[in-house]
């Protein structure tokens, strides 16, 4: 206990000398993809002299912080688009791996660092994995920068979450490609493991080993379509399991 104390108010120290040199004070904004708000609320929680403001890609709406904090989440938060939410919460992993910031993370910040930032390339310890991540937000960015030289941006409407949903219509609802490509992808969490890459129909004659590797995939959507590989409703069947779920642990 006493190593971790002594540890803390190091580490506490270099982040309030990071944030001096980044003239980290006044009215300030920060920008991260979400979800439940806790890194602001550590921010906050240090009583530095700011006024914070909190910018998401999405809000967890059974997290609320937005009573406490100025925080928006664009495509959702409490009370705003939870149909929006609900389908992102099918393929959060995938949602994080695109958003992956491409130096990895940051591990701590340390005053004898040139730039005060230790780095950690927990995400890329695999150069495979590494340029597969860089390539799909390359291509982004080329698609974005095309799209907005065609001029066909006049023509929208000013829902601005219609990129969003063609991603899920396009991930919720795979073909058989769609879901060998992006379940052949690996993502990085407690150990590095495939997105959705089921073993043979056969492995499973044990149900167990079904259940076992359904619930600890990325993409179960994606996991079902390459296993049974046949049109289905497989958002709805992974919906339904989920409520079940849901139900049953409530009830727990």
């Amino acid at each position: 206990y006493d190593v971790i104390v002594k540890n803390s108010i190091k580490e506490y120290k270099s982040f309030i000398n990071y944030a001096e040199q980044m003239d980290f004070k006044g009215k300030v904004a920060i920008v991260d993809i979400g979800w439940f708000g806790n890194m602001q609320n550590a921010i906050e929680s240090l009583g530095l002299d700011i006024n914070l403001y909190g910018f998401y890609m999405g809000i967890e709406p059974r997290k609320n912080y937005q009573k406490k904090y100025k925080m928006y989440g664009y495509l959702f938060e409490t009370n705003k688009n939870i149909n929006l939410f609900l389908k992102e919460h099918n393929f959060n992993s995938i949602f994080e791996m695109i958003f992956l910031a491409q130096h990895g993370s940051v591990k701590r910040y340390d005053k004898t660092k040139k730039e005060m930032v230790e780095l950690y390339k927990y995400e890329y310890i695999n150069k495979d994995d590494e340029m597969n991540i860089i390539r799909i937000q390359d291509g982004a960015i080329k698609f974005i920068n095309d799209f907005i030289s065609s001029g066909v941006t006049e023509y929208l409407f000013d829902d601005l979450t219609f990129t969003f949903n063609y991603m899920c219509d396009r991930i919720l609802y795979p073909d058989g490609i769609t879901a060998k490509r992006i379940g052949d992808l690996t993502f990085m969490d407690d150990d590095k493991n495939y997105i959705a890459r089921p073993q043979k129909l056969l492995k499973y004659i044990n149900i167990k080993n079904l259940i076992y590797d359904y619930k600890y995939s990325f993409w179960r959507i994606g996991f079902l379509k390459r296993l049974f590989k046949i049109k289905l409703p497989y958002y709805k069947i992974n919906m339904f399991i989920r409520g079940k779920y849901l139900k049953k642990r409530r009830k727990k």
